[in-house]
């Protein structure tokens, strides 16, 4: 019921996906080198069936050990189209971390 979610995936959108899929899975490519100065803000609904965190995280986490993780509880994927009570959660979560 979303009007802005795409009702068909373009094929390129597919194939990109497929060779970041691929590069993630090659430790030596450049962009899985560890950040260890890298400051990032990871903010991950526990409640996503998009992407495999469970999988992701730690995989990021150690390829940017200087991140900080956030858990929205109940969200889902798409945090900017999560109800205005999830979007409250994240924009406290930024505030504090640009603070």
């Amino acid at each position: 019921k979303d009007p802005l979610q795409a009702s068909k995936i373009p094929l390129s959108w597919l194939g990109a996906m497929d060779q970041w899929c691929k590069r993630l899975r090659k430790d030596s490519h450049p962009l899985l080198t560890p950040q260890k100065d890298a400051k990032v803000l990871i903010v991950q609904g526990d409640a996503d069936s998009v992407v495999d965190f469970k999988y992701n995280l730690p995989r990021l986490q150690h390829y940017l050990p200087n991140s900080t993780t956030h858990w929205i509880n109940g969200a889902e994927h798409r945090l900017a189209n999560e109800s205005d009570a999830y979007w409250r959660k994240v924009e406290d979560c930024l505030n504090d971390y640009f603070a």
